[in-house]
């Protein structure tokens, strides 16, 4: 259990494991214990219509619990991690105003990690002529640990080194 640096913050649990362990249903019954809000990891989870391969809530689970992070958007719509993040502050927001514990639960490492370190800045492109072949010779000058992780036929990779 994690405490916000606000004082009137509400506590965090975050329950992490292994696929089909029963994250969910322990976070789902610690939830109904402790009157918690859930925030879902699983990336499956945002998803409308998406209702199978997820450990998302029923409708039943969904009006019982205050669940973030569940049924956002439609498959064909756009979201990424950053939207994630406003999800969790906006949980974070309500558990706060609701004097509720936040439990953070589910099977995506990717948002947790850039919720707890945040994400890389965007580094704009480097606007270049250097072939392909050019920029992974120098890749492989200069940093051949890196190069090593991809071929000189993968431009976006090349193009991001080289930016």
């Amino acid at each position: 259990m994690s405490q916000n640096q606000n004082s009137h913050a509400s506590p965090q649990i975050t329950i992490i494991g292994t696929t089909a362990s029963g994250k969910s249903d322990l976070a789902l019954s610690i939830a109904r214990e402790i009157g918690a809000v859930i925030l879902s990891l699983d990336s499956l989870c945002i998803y409308r219509q998406i209702d199978i391969a997820s450990a998302k809530p029923s409708e039943e689970q969904l009006r019982e619990i205050r669940h973030f992070g569940v049924n956002l958007i439609y498959p064909n719509e756009y979201f990424s991690v950053g939207e994630f993040i406003k999800e969790y502050a906006a949980a974070r927001a309500f558990a706060g105003r609701s004097g509720a514990p936040l439990i953070i639960t589910g099977g995506s490492g990717f948002y947790l990690k850039a919720m707890l370190s945040g994400l890389a800045p965007k580094v704009p492109d480097f606007k270049s002529e250097i072939s392909n072949d050019e920029i992974y010779a120098l890749a492989r000058r200069i940093d051949p640990e890196f190069a090593a992780k991809f071929s000189a036929a993968d431009s976006f990779r090349l193009k991001k080194w080289l930016s």
